[in-house]
């Protein structure tokens, strides 16, 4: 009678030693990936947000002010022209103001830039714009008439012609 032996365990230690190198692989990845977020770019544009952020009572304030003014304004670029429509609580237009438009890049710093607007009558206002590169832009229009302070933001794709 010829004796067999079983097979030896050599053949399937490969198995757990696999699944602990992809262990491996997976946190020193996520290792990799918290210490380039810890040291690349904070995304933080203002050099003071903390101290923006104190002044939240302030910033509630102007905006019920704003509310009790009942301005519209309408912002349109378009043909390298950046134009404002203000419009009193009435309906009527707005004349008088001086209207800055700040344009800002939500994912760069160095590409934001202000722009006064001139008064065209009927309550608009506009200048010729050239963005530095087109794409998503945030433009801040602030809008004063003496005392009266009118703030909007909106968001718009901008090419130039």
């Amino acid at each position: 009678m010829i004796r067999t032996e079983p097979a030896p365990l050599r053949r399937s230690l490969w198995i757990p030693w696999t699944i602990a190198g992809c262990f491996v692989i997976v946190v020193a990845v996520n290792v990799l990936m918290a210490w380039c977020a810890a040291w690349s770019w904070t995304g933080l544009v203002s050099p003071s947000a903390y101290d923006q952020g104190l002044t939240y009572n302030r910033n509630l304030a102007a905006e019920m002010r704003q509310r009790m003014l009942g301005w519209r304004c309408r912002f349109t670029a378009a043909g390298g022209v950046a134009r404002v429509e203000l419009r009193d609580r009435d309906g009527a237009p707005l004349t008088g103001a001086e209207v800055t438009a700040t344009f800002e890049r939500p994912d760069r710093d160095g590409s934001d830039f202000a722009l006064p607007l001139a008064a065209e009558g009927a309550g608009v206002y506009a200048a010729p714009v050239t963005v530095p590169e087109p794409g998503l832009w945030k433009v801040h229009v602030t809008a004063r008439r003496g005392d009266d302070l009118y703030v909007t933001d909106t968001r718009l794709e901008l090419r130039n012609p």
